[in-house]
């Protein structure tokens, strides 16, 4: 069975503490020298699909199959300063400065045979390009569903406000620098049409999204998902055996895991914002501890 540094997750005991459940938040790093990284394993899947259409539990399906390290937002969370390479990136694609090149996906996803989810997902054609041997899965999900999930969940924060600047700028190193990366993707991908993110544009974009992996994939290259799906045609796409448990004496089929429902997605997000403010007041009393130090010692040489 493929390791996985989040497998807390396919676990559905919501009594257990934050920790245990979101431990990409918790247990961040050790962060990764990418400028030394180098590809260690085959790229073979690409999963191409928008935030809210079951990228997390595609992800731990993927690990559950054999993949071994499964590329996700989960993986910067847990890397932060993976954030400052994705930022590289968008600027390569979006505001033509400087070049991202196969080597370079090479320092940052050499060590995963899959990826899903943003932020590899707004970079279908560069990857593509990189690794032309992998397979593509599109993960669909029903426009106007989709929609209302964003709404209640990803939207529902609404914009950056200068409260969340403030702590981002106090907890640069942990999540500052993914949300900026993520104010850049959102931005390019739903923010660049005249109206922004209105409810017509974001449909739009979520279907010219899906038709264009259609065009770029060769269609034997290419299946056509949905959660609801099941293991089989994956398996079958991607060549592997359908996972199985032990149930008694009889081994079945596992059922096909289904996570970071709105519910959860919330559960993470206050979490999250937990872990940031424990970190910033840590930090904040380390400064404290020093300016008073500092006073003494002064007041001290002054007598």
């Amino acid at each position: 069975m493929a390791s996985e540094p989040f497998p807390s997750e396919f676990m559905s005991d919501y009594n257990r503490s934050d920790e245990e459940r979101f431990p990409e938040l918790f247990r961040q790093g050790p962060m990764a020298d990418r400028h030394k990284a180098t590809r260690i394993v085959p790229m073979r899947v690409f999963v191409f699909g928008l935030p809210r259409t079951g990228t997390s539990s595609i992800r731990i399906a993927l690990s559950r199959m054999g993949f071994n390290n499964i590329y996700h937002l989960l993986s910067v969370l847990h890397d932060p300063d993976d954030a400052q390479w994705w930022l590289r990136a968008g600027d390569a694609k979006w505001n033509k400065r400087g070049t991202f090149t196969k080597e370079d996906f090479d320092k940052l996803l050499g060590h995963c045979q899959a990826v899903c989810d943003l932020p590899p997902a707004l970079f279908a054609d560069e990857l593509m390009a990189s690794y032309p041997e992998a397979k593509v899965v599109i993960l669909n999900r029903d426009v106007d569903k989709w929609y209302i999930s964003m709404t209640q969940t990803i939207l529902k924060n609404g914009p950056p406000n200068a409260w969340s600047m403030l702590r981002g700028f106090l907890d640069w190193r942990e999540s500052g620098q993914v949300l900026k990366m993520l104010g850049q993707e959102m931005n390019n991908m739903f923010g660049s049409r005249p109206g922004g993110m209105t409810e017509s544009n974001m449909k739009a974009i979520f279907i010219e999204y899906h038709e264009h992996i259609r065009r770029i994939v060769p269609r034997e290259k290419l299946l056509e998902f949905k959660v609801q799906d099941g293991y089989k045609p994956l398996c079958d796409f991607l060549g592997v055996p359908v996972p199985t448990t032990v149930i008694g004496e009889k081994e079945v089929e596992e059922p096909f895991p289904r996570v970071n429902e709105g519910a959860a997605f919330h559960d993470r997000a206050n979490a999250m914002r937990k872990c940031q403010t424990r970190r910033i007041l840590k930090r904040i009393g380390k400064l404290v501890n020093a300016v008073v130090l500092v006073g003494v010692g002064l007041w001290y040489l002054r007598r």
